[in-house]
């Protein structure tokens, strides 16, 4: 039976993964509740926006707009918990 050890990420890509994947789990913890849960609904939940827009009782523009400003609220927070700078 062939291995495919060649497909793992070496051991310091995984660590790296790691700790991104912390520091957006705190990245998203941080944020205010109303951007953190549009999130969740369009990005973890992969709601469509006519859905998330039924749910919130708002336009499906509105659901972009707020998914769109949740989003960059989000990659600020990121680079902020990282120390690097976002583009």
């Amino acid at each position: 039976m062939a291995e495919f050890r060649g497909l793992e990420a070496p051991p310091d890509r995984q660590a790296q993964s790691r700790q991104e994947a912390v520091l957006l789990r705190r990245a998203l913890a941080s944020m205010p509740r109303d951007k953190r849960e549009v999130l969740v609904m369009s990005r973890f939940l992969d709601l469509k926006y006519e859905e998330i827009a039924a749910i919130l009782k708002c336009e499906v523009g509105t659901v972009k707009v707020r998914v769109y400003r949740a989003l960059r609220d989000l990659g600020d927070r990121f680079f902020a918990l990282s120390g690097e700078r976002a583009s």
